[in-house]
């Protein structure tokens, strides 16, 4: 390998991260392809171990591509976890390190093969939905990445088409209501496909997005937005505003009305006043004052509304009273009226004696 050649080395970092696995696998092994070293890595040659490569000169190759796949491997962790497991692969006899040996152990750890993780990548798979900000082209993608993980060794599961596309259009935001009848008749016609459905969603996501900004412009505008100035104010040297809005401007009327409200309250602070004798107000703004006027107010109204009831009272007991009168005025005058008829019979029809 040239100077040159050494310069050029791209490394491919990789992070403890689960997520990021997928993506550096297969990057670092197309990278292993180009440089000849994937045969290490999948087994297809087998690094000779120290011993074997001096007795047989034939396994130098063997043992050059086992080196430049571990070395690669090494300058590619970049976290503790990942580096101690590609470093514990040196073995007694292979002491400078067992490419394959190290390949196996990160796979192992970033790819479990136990029921508990497909579990895990079935309920994270479910549990995800598309809100109206995201990127429809993103969500497929991370669906898409957890149905890639399930259908590798050593889960083998696989999520069909029509299951997929289900979970999609189960999950879409309300705003994407249109869309999803129009793919329901397409996936009942056996005729949905996923670059038929990324183009859709793609399309009403670009309308949401400009109606969206059509909105907001809208709403700024309302509320009085102002572009921001990127200048420097002339009166008080900042940045971010004109001199015709800065708070030390004195022509501008909110600065002096600020100003008109300190002096008055500063004109005041030597005022006394006459009803609770402190300092700072007049009678008219005295707390206590308006108080125990409220106060007053309260118990007049109080004692008003007590004085109408009992004069309520008292005619209700007068009228009483004259009607009892009447009604015995009236039922003596009837005994008077009795009695006189009586008389009357008596001297108009005599009785024998």
């Amino acid at each position: 390998m040239t100077d040159y050649e050494d310069r050029a080395i791209r490394v491919l970092s990789f992070s403890e991260k689960e997520d990021d696995w997928r993506m550096w696998s297969a990057k670092f092994m197309a990278k292993a392809s180009l440089r000849g070293f994937d045969t290490i890595l999948d087994g297809s040659v087998v690094a000779p171990t120290d011993v074997s490569v001096v007795a047989d000169t034939k396994n130098a190759k063997s043992a050059l591509l086992n080196k430049k796949a571990y070395n690669e491997l090494v300058l590619s962790c970049s976290d503790e976890i990942s580096f101690g497991i590609v470093e514990s692969a040196k073995t007694n006899e292979i002491k400078h390190g067992d490419a394959k040996l190290a390949w196996d152990n990160l796979t192992q750890r970033y790819e479990p093969d136990t029921g508990a993780e497909l579990i895990k990548l079935k309920r994270e798979y479910n549990s995800l939905t598309m809100s109206r900000s995201d990127d429809p082209d993103d969500y497929i993608s991370k669906l898409d990445l957890y149905r890639s993980k399930m259908k590798k060794v050593p889960f083998n599961h696989d999520i069909s088409d029509e299951d997929f596309f289900i979970h999609i259009l189960n999950t879409l935001p309300i705003e994407y209501d249109s869309v999803v009848e129009a793919m329901e008749r397409k996936l009942t016609k056996k005729k949905l496909t996923t670059n038929k459905l990324k183009v859709e969603l793609r399309t009403k996501y670009s309308r949401l997005k400009r109606t969206q900004t059509v909105t907001d412009d809208i709403g700024l505008f309302a509320n009085g937005f102002k572009k921001k100035f990127k200048g420097t104010c002339r009166i008080c040297g900042k940045q971010g505003h004109k001199a015709a809005d800065c708070w030390e401007n004195p022509n501008n009327s909110n600065n002096r009305l600020n100003k008109n409200n300190d002096k008055k309250n500063q004109s005041k602070s030597g005022i006394k006043c006459f009803y609770c004798g402190k300092l700072g107000h007049i009678k008219s703004e005295c707390r206590k004052y308006l108080a125990d006027t409220a106060a007053k107010k309260s118990s007049e109204d109080t004692a008003n509304v007590a004085e109408n009831e009992e004069d309520e009272d008292m005619v209700f007991l007068a009228k009483e009273f004259d009607h009892m009168n009447t009604d015995e005025k009236t039922h003596d005058d009837e005994y008077e009226s009795d009695n006189k008829n009586m008389s009357r019979a008596s001297e108009e029809y005599p009785q024998d004696q």
